[in-house]
């Protein structure tokens, strides 16, 4: 909650500081921008796709599910997500609308989501490397120590990615009461075979450079001088710090606006870059829990 009420003190702040130029960003064509926006929007589309596809790859080894009911499952544990915090609640749309195998789905559920964390590390290291070790031109990057922050996700890299790829560590949750109703699911996961790892882990990738690509066509509209290295380079040094940060709103809603500005330096270059996080958050996030919202509401409608 402090943080949360920081982010909006530091972005009240700056909304001030830059009010004249915010309102001259607002002036920007609005057919040029919707040239700009039409292929952001087929790349949300894209990487629920490829999310479900994620989904579908880790749920095969169980039952078989067709592309198309998995789409349909991840956009309605979007909107399950959105309300639900820190969006830990995206399987419940899923069981909602598939109604079966209740329990590997939240087991699928969480190990697509932390494959996903894995990526963003792995990324949040190669920005910090970047930056650190070969004197990359991020000149508005200022002042970012980060040797001994590198090692700390380097380290971090380490453990999760044993963790991920040898699952034998979930046995021990047998012990436990809460759990002994996933045990036989338990046993089932375990024995995921590494190629299957692997793919998901692809995809995974597929997914952040997706995102990414999302955040580079609308630099392109908003002006910014950066080339995708550059924007990638960012957000995977703003994503790897702002997924370890508490939230009450979905999708690091104001937090995440908050400390681009303040990685990027304060100026008017950030209050653009932040103004584009806003928007990916509204087509990403907003705009996927909507069309879930109907998805579930159909589903509600025929059953």
């Amino acid at each position: 909650m402090i943080l949360l009420l920081l982010s909006i003190t530091y972005l009240v702040y700056k909304i001030q500081e830059f009010y004249p130029q915010i309102i001259q960003i607002s002036s920007i064509s609005g057919f040029r921008f919707i040239i700009y926006l039409m292929p952001v929007l087929l790349l949300q589309f894209i990487n629920w796709t490829l999310e479900a596809i994620k989904f579908k790859i880790l749920i095969s080894k169980f039952y078989y599910l067709d592309l198309r009911s998995s789409i349909k499952a991840v956009y309605a544990g979007n909107f399950t997500a959105f309300i639900t915090p820190e969006r830990i609640g995206n399987f419940l749309g899923r069981i909602f609308l598939l109604k079966k195998y209740k329990k590997i789905i939240i087991l699928s559920t969480i190990y697509g989501n932390s494959l996903q964390l894995l990526v963003t590390v792995f990324m949040a290291i190669l920005g910090l490397i970047t930056i650190s070790f070969f004197n990359f031109p991020l000149g508005f990057i200022r002042n970012f120590e980060s040797s001994l922050i590198t090692l700390l996700y380097l380290i971090l890299f380490a453990s999760l990615t044993i963790l991920f790829f040898n699952l034998n560590w979930l046995t021990k949750f047998k012990r436990f009461k809460l759990f002994r109703r996933f045990s036989s699911d338990i046993s089932e996961f375990i024995s995921l075979t590494t190629k299957i790892k692997l793919l998901v882990l692809i995809v995974s990738f597929l997914r952040y450079f997706t995102f990414s690509l999302q955040f580079f066509i609308l630099s392109l509209a908003f002006k910014l001088d950066l080339s995708f290295f550059q924007v990638l380079i960012f957000i995977s040094l703003l994503f790897g710090v702002i997924t370890f940060l508490p939230s009450f709103l979905p999708g690091n809603l104001i937090t995440k606006e908050a400390l681009s500005i303040f990685l990027l330096g304060g100026g008017l270059l950030a209050i653009k870059f932040s103004i584009i996080c806003f928007i990916v958050w509204f087509i990403n996030v907003g705009l996927s829990a909507i069309i879930g919202g109907f998805i579930l509401l159909n589903h509600r409608k025929k059953s």
